[in-house]
């Protein structure tokens, strides 16, 4: 059997942490416009058990899950790059999946709050245009298992272990995120719906008065 580094994987252990600041890279979508900037109190107690700091999670990206995110065939979650809120790779692993193509192991946090091994990527497309990074191999099953379906809002949260620095990510599943345009249309319908039936009970009564009195007559 080879070792994992022949098999282009990878768990990066025992590194001294890493400043990533610098790294920082565009995002189309403001991290104010994004209403869940915290995570779940279960979440928090299952980075803790599991050796990482809650306090230090970073939202790494917030995505509306696509067909393309669940097709079984393709058994892959994508995260494009230019929708990544903040660098959560260190250098040598960054270089390890951009330049040598390769993979690394990660402990992945489903919605279930329960520990599942995944395998974190990256892919190009449009000749290196558009990059994306994937987890894959075993997403089908923690789509599956969760009851992920298209539309479902998701976060993935990244955080390390505070003893050897290793990796860990954390999908969450959130409700259906509201922009602010929507909200006041949702408003202006339900608005709109109650005085319809206030109009509807208003006439219910005068046809009723308007009946009693005809009975009087």
């Amino acid at each position: 059997m080879g070792t994992l580094e022949s098999k282009k994987v990878r768990d990066f252990e025992s590194k001294k942490p890493e400043n990533t600041s610098k790294k920082r890279m565009k995002y189309s979508q403001p991290l104010a416009s994004i209403q869940h900037q915290d995570l779940p109190e279960e979440f928090k107690r299952k980075i803790e058990t599991m050796g990482g700091c809650s306090d230090e999670a970073r939202l790494v990206i917030q995505k509306e899950l696509y067909d393309s995110d669940l097709a079984p065939t393709a058994s892959r979650f994508s995260m494009p790059r230019k929708q990544v809120l903040c660098p959560f790779l260190e250098k040598d692993e960054e270089e390890w999946l951009e330049i040598r193509g390769g993979e690394l192991h990660i402990t992945l946090i489903d919605p279930m709050v329960e520990e599942e091994d995944i395998f974190l990527t990256q892919w190009s497309y449009g000749y290196g245009r558009s990059k994306s990074y994937v987890l894959r191999t075993q997403w089908n099953y923690v789509a599956a298992k969760n009851g992920l379906k298209p539309k479902d809002v998701i976060q993935v949260w990244s955080f390390r272990n505070k003893t050897n620095n290793k990796l860990h990510l954390a999908l969450v599943k959130r409700g259906a995120v509201m922009v602010p345009g929507l909200i006041v249309v949702a408003v202006m319908v339900v608005l709109l719906l109650m005085v319809k039936v206030v109009e509807e009970r208003s006439c219910k009564e005068r046809s009723v008065m308007a009946h009693s009195v005809k009975c009087k007559l």
